[in-house]
């Protein structure tokens, strides 16, 4: 049953994946919401910016129908880990899985099982349908070329994220909105006051008093990923 869920999801992300973002489901609707779901890889602190292990902040967002990412894409996540783990109440992060040291990960020591779960996740990512965006800096040059005023790592590139989801949804000519991973209380007021400047006042790049440039939401909501 599990098996025939996971196929039967797995085929619908297939079919949505039709090129130039066409998803029929949404043909009728105004506007087609997508969504920017963004993670971060290495942290903001430029006290360590020397270290060469954490020289490096890299921000990436993915872009997605929000009812493809909701329906399709996540139910067919959700058969996956439900087939392979047995529950489907966690996220996937890249170090639990190498590491396979903890709860449900630890199934994975078993080889036939690892294999599995690797060519079905590898099936699962090539069948659907998204866009990426990768956003990397290097604190050490950043901090020595701004010794006065440094922009904040992660808000700077953030704003260059945002900045070419702009264009991607002016180019399609549609809307969307924002979702980041949690990244504390105190963090995630910070974010949220940027993301308010960026999108009140805009960029360098993208005129904040422009109508035409507001496709994005008016607020940038944070979240435990359930992915």
């Amino acid at each position: 049953m599990q098996q025939e869920l996971l196929h039967k999801n797995t085929e619908m992300c297939k079919k949505l994946h039709m090129g130039s973002w066409d998803f029929p489901f949404l043909a009728e609707r105004v506007k087609s919401v997508f969504r920017l779901f963004i993670d971060e890889c290495g942290h903001h602190n430029m006290k360590s910016a020397d270290n060469p292990n954490e020289r490096y902040l890299g921000l990436t967002g993915i872009i997605m129908h929000e009812a493809y990412a909701s329906e399709g894409f996540h139910n067919a996540l959700s058969a996956l880990k439900q087939a392979i783990f047995g529950r489907s109440d966690f996220p996937l992060h890249r170090t639990d899985i190498l590491a396979a040291d903890k709860p449900p990960f630890d199934q994975l020591k078993e080889p036939k099982l690892r294999q599995r779960f690797d060519d079905e996740l590898l099936v699962l990512i090539e069948s659907a349908t998204y866009r990426v965006v990768t956003v990397v800096i290097d604190k050490k040059e950043h901090k020595a070329k701004y010794s006065v005023w440094h922009f904040q790592p992660y808000h700077y590139c953030m704003t260059l994220l945002l900045e070419r989801y702009v264009l991607f949804l002016r180019g399609a000519g549609e809307v969307g909105d924002v979702l980041a991973e949690s990244r504390g209380k105190k963090d995630n007021k910070r974010l949220a006051k940027a993301y308010r400047y960026i999108y009140n006042h805009g960029t360098d790049n993208i005129a904040g008093d422009r109508s035409e440039e507001r496709r994005v939401g008016k607020e940038c909501r944070s979240r435990w990923s359930p992915y």
